[in-house]
């Protein structure tokens, strides 16, 4: 609901002709039912750590100390999408353990701002396709196509494709065929 602009659809919203489901961060509703997704419990935290270990091919991630793994579940608090960029940037060649859950630790109100602003102002810093892949997808609103991708990028071929190795091995990009 943070992304709307549009009067309409905001006006819609508040005399919807039917059930209408709406996500978003902010309570912007007074006439919504409010329904509030929490953190995994920890068991199930610890085993999406390991899951993205595997799926990103990390073995030393997989492999940390129970202790360890727990530290990467309490820093992000238990969300999903937290978890998975975090796995990334632990992935990420050139950065550590403690620097990733330093930021982690040190991350005010949002998480999430945080774990994108590392990757795009450290991580990808001086990589430029992955970066104007990730521009491009800001154009649009779901899923995007290749040849959109590569279109609005102007990254193709093999840079294309690594530029979207890179990406999907920082959790950032989910590839579907």
């Amino acid at each position: 609901l943070e992304a709307v602009s549009d009067p309409g659809l905001l006006e819609f919203l508040h005399h919807p002709p039917g059930k209408v489901v709406v996500t978003g961060r902010i309570h912007r509703l007074s006439n919504a039912w409010v329904v509030t997704v929490g953190k995994l419990d920890r068991a199930d935290g610890l085993s999406l750590i390991k899951s993205e270990a595997r799926r990103l091919g990390f073995q030393h991630l997989a492999h940390l100390r129970e202790s360890t793994l727990e530290d990467i579940y309490d820093a992000t608090g238990g969300n999903p999408l937290a978890i998975r960029l975090a796995a990334g940037q632990l992935k990420a060649e050139g950065t550590s353990t403690k620097d990733v859950m330093g930021g982690l630790q040190r991350a005010d109100s949002d998480i999430f701002d945080q774990l994108f602003g590392r990757s795009w102002n450290t991580i990808l810093r001086y990589d430029e396709y992955p970066r104007r892949i990730l521009m491009a997808l800001s154009l649009f609103s779901g899923s995007a196509s290749r040849r959109a991708l590569e279109a609005g990028s102007d990254v193709h071929g093999l840079y294309f494709r690594s530029a979207m190795a890179r990406l999907t091995s920082l959790s950032l990009v989910d590839v579907n065929d």
